[in-house]
């Protein structure tokens, strides 16, 4: 004991010192990112809750523009309600054919034909990365094995 001095630092208490003072992350790190411990699992680390958000975002603006669609179909059908009369353009050709041009009172629906545009492809996104994930972090590293004999087959 050191009367009337303060005790000495330790190696430990610079260490732990340090470790708190990094609180800036790096540029393109992962969400779930602690600095100083590096996860050898990227797919679950860092492409998982990436692609995640991707698709939660996708299917919110998918469910925005059906809501779009649907409200101004519901005020195109009250509209059409209160006028009954419609006027209709009709063009003659020289021959005497008439051909009428029909008029779109509502916009097209949505494109159905994204990538994610339900809570079911959501759910299959997570399983597939969950399954590749354990897939190339087993402990027995199969795939590495089957990496390099592939390197070595002929065609």
């Amino acid at each position: 004991m050191r009367m009337g001095r303060p005790p000495k630092r330790r190696r430990d208490a610079k260490q732990q010192q340090s470790q708190t003072q990094t609180a800036n992350k790096p540029k393109f790190a992962s969400p779930t990112l602690i600095v100083g411990q590096i996860s050898p699992d990227v797919v679950s680390s860092i492409l998982g809750p990436a692609m995640t958000d991707l698709a939660v975002q996708s299917v919110e603006d998918y469910a925005d523009a059906v809501l779009a669609y649907e409200h101004v179909n519901q005020f195109a059908a009250e509209k059409g309600d209160e006028e009954n009369e419609v006027e209709v353009e009709v063009e003659m050709d020289l021959d005497g054919n008439i051909q009428q041009q029909q008029h779109q009172t509502s916009p097209p629906p949505p494109s159905s034909q994204r990538l994610f545009s339900s809570q079911l492809d959501i759910e299959n996104l997570t399983e597939l990365l969950t399954s590749t994930s354990q897939h190339f972090s087993h402990t027995t590293n199969s795939w590495k094995v089957h990496a390099n004999a592939a390197k070595f087959e002929r065609l």
